[in-house]
C-alpha cells in the first residue's frame, strides 16, 4: 500500500523516522525526520512515487593504466555515460558518475553532473574542464581516498555506489569504511576477500552492519568464478534449506583454459591431442588477458 512504499522508500535511503501521523485517508500521512535529512527523505519519497527520479551517485575506483590505455574501468565509465539516458527513460533512475579515482589523481563533480571518458581525458592531459569539475594530483593515497569518498557522499542523496577495477590491496582496505557510510561496493578487487584475517573480519563487520549504522551492500560476485553467478546461486540453495554436497567444475576462466591446453579433451573422432608445457599455457592465459594483472 502506500504507508508500505513511503516508508519503505525512506529506510532504503537510510533515515531515520521520529515520528508517524496518519490521517483518515491512506494518503495522509506525515512523518517526522532529523532536519539534517530533509532533504533526502523528501527525495526518496519522490522517487518512490515517480514523482521525480531517484539519484544515485557513483565513484569509480579504476587502475593506474587509465591514461594509457582501454581498461575495465574505463569502458564501465563509457557504459555508465552511454545507458544514462535508458536508465532515466526505462527506470526513472540518474545514474550520476560524480568522482572518478586513478593511481594519485582524482576528477569529481561539484554541482551533481555526471562525469565523461573525454572529462577525464581532458583532466590528465591538462586541458581546461567544463565548469563544475575539479581535479587533483596527490602523492599521498590517503588524503586521495578521503578526497574521493567526501566527493561521493552527500546529504540530499540516500543511494551511493562505488566500482572498485583495481587490484589494489590499498583501495580494499577502504571498502569497509564505505560500508559503514551506507555505500554499496561492486567490486572486481579480490586483494580484500582473499586478503589478511583482519581486513576479511573488518568487512565482515561493516557488511553485517555491527557498527549500528545500515551498511550499504558489498556485491563481489565478480571476484569468482569469471563473474559468473556462483556465491548467489549457494547462497539461495543454502537458504532455502538445500545442502551441498558437493561441487565440481572448473570455476576460473585462466585455470580452465591452462588444464585444457596442458591435458587437451579427447576430439569427437577419438583421438587426444598433445598438450603443451604448463608454463608455455600460463604465458598463453597472461596474453590473452585472462590473469590478473600481478
Amino acid at each position: 500500500g502506500v504507508a508500505g512504499r513511503f516508508f519503505r522508500a525512506l529506510g532504503e535511503s537510510k533515515i531515520n523516522v521520529l515520528a508517524i501521523a496518519q490521517g483518515l485517508s491512506e494518503r495522509n500521512i506525515s512523518a517526522v525526520v532529523p532536519g539534517s535529512d530533509a532533504t533526502r527523505a523528501l527525495r526518496a519519497v519522490h522517487a518512490a512515487f515517480r514523482l521525480s527520479q531517484t539519484s544515485v551517485r557513483v565513484g569509480l575506483v579504476v587502475d593506474g593504466a587509465w591514461a594509457g590505455g582501454v581498461g575495465v574501468g574505463r569502458t564501465l565509465l563509457k557504459l555508465l555515460q552511454k545507458q544514462r539516458t535508458q536508465m532515466m527513460i526505462s527506470f526513472d533512475i540518474d545514474v550520476q558518475v560524480v568522482c572518478v579515482m586513478a593511481e594519485g589523481e582524482l576528477l569529481w563533480a561539484e554541482d551533481g553532473g555526471s562525469i565523461s571518458d573525454t572529462d577525464w581525458t581532458k583532466a590528465v592531459d591538462g586541458q581546461d574542464l567544463p565548469k563544475g569539475l575539479k581535479f587533483e594530483s596527490s602523492s599521498s593515497a590517503p588524503s586521495l581516498h578521503s578526497a574521493f569518498t567526501s566527493a561521493l557522499l552527500s546529504s540530499e542523496c540516500g543511494h551511493n555506489i562505488v566500482f572498485d577495477c583495481t587490484a589494489s590491496e590499498e583501495i580494499s582496505k577502504q571498502h569497509p569504511g564505505w560500508l559503514k557510510n551506507s555505500v554499496t561496493v561492486i567490486t572486481a578487487n579480490n586483494t580484500g576477500v582473499s586478503g589478511s584475517e583482519e581486513l576479511r573480519e573488518e568487512l565482515d563487520s561493516a557488511e553485517q552492519g555491527l557498527s549500528g549504522v545500515e551498511p550499504g551492500r558489498y556485491l563481489k560476485e565478480v571476484c569468482v568464478g569469471g563473474s559468473l553467478p556462483i556465491l548467489k546461486t549457494i547462497n539461495d540453495l543454502m537458504n532455502s534449506g538445500d545442502r551441498i554436497k558437493g561441487i565440481e567444475g572448473l570455476f576460473s576462466v585462466s585455470f580452465s583454459h591452462i588444464m585444457h591446453r596442458v591435458s587437451p579433451p579427447p576430439k569427437d573422432d577419438g583421438t587426444v591431442p598433445e598438450g603443451i608445457k604448463f608454463s608455455e599455457a600460463v604465458k598463453e592465459a597472461i596474453d590473452l588477458g585472462m590473469m590478473e594483472v600481478d
